[in-house]
């Protein structure tokens, strides 16, 4: 039998309670399991959604308010977590806190990852893309998680005022494109999120209301992608 000892992030779950907010829950902040301690955020701006575990799954083992997997395929030792009142997949990765920061760099390294295009929502238009310019792919990428990442986008004071633009939604091409990467090992991936053709260019997706907005990204990029998705057919 496994021994397990968790530390909870005690002002996420009061602040939850105190808040009632529904399916408000928390993830504990590491885990000691057969007295080896594990611990998450090692993946920053990544989604841990690219493997086989889903609720229906039989759980390798439980706690209190958890189920647990260790994951099979990983380069490192890594067990996920699903809350038991979590609303939708949504687990948690944890790493060996000995090798907290090997794991953490590994995952930083673009050379570890896949890149793709296709079409959001259509995993049959899905394309790996191989023998291409990863440095134009990363630019765009990491500026789409930059802006993400960056308080007061899209508001009165959007601090990338000077590269947005705005369009009615009928100027924007039907063409819903996605540019990701995927860790090789396939458990880790930068957001799936539609991007936004218009004009002739790529850009970052902003917002959605009464017309859209969009971010301008590095012409060469835009450029290069626009010209990967004619290359495979997924734009004419």
């Amino acid at each position: 039998m496994k021994k397990i000892k968790i530390l909870f992030a005690a002002v996420v779950a009061a602040v939850c309670a105190a808040a009632g907010f529904a399916g408000c829950y928390s993830d504990p902040v590491s885990v000691e399991i057969d007295g080896e301690t594990y611990v998450n955020g090692f993946y920053d701006n990544l989604y841990f959604t690219g493997f086989g575990y889903r609720e229906s799954s039989t759980a390798q083992f439980e706690t209190e308010n958890h189920y647990w997997w260790k994951v099979d395929g990983a380069p490192f030792d890594i067990y996920c977590a699903q809350h038991s009142e979590a609303l939708y997949w949504n687990p948690t990765a944890y790493c060996r806190e000995s090798e907290f920061d090997t794991v953490q760099a590994y995952y930083a390294d673009t050379a570890n990852y896949d890149y793709y295009i296709g079409i959001y929502a259509d995993d049959t238009a899905q394309i790996k893309l191989d023998g291409v310019d990863t440095a134009l792919l990363e630019s765009a990428i990491s500026e789409n998680i930059e802006i993400g990442n960056t308080a007061g986008t899209g508001g009165v004071s959007d601090p990338y005022k000077d590269i947005k633009i705005t369009f009615s939604l009928n100027e924007r091409t039907a063409v819903q494109p996605v540019l990701y990467r995927v860790s090789k090992e396939g458990l880790f991936t930068t957001s799936q999120g539609e991007w936004i053709i218009y004009g002739g260019n790529f850009y970052v997706f902003g917002l959605c209301s009464d017309e859209y907005t969009a971010y301008k990204m590095d012409s060469a990029a835009s450029e290069y992608i626009m010209g990967l998705f004619r290359e495979y057919g997924l734009l004419t």
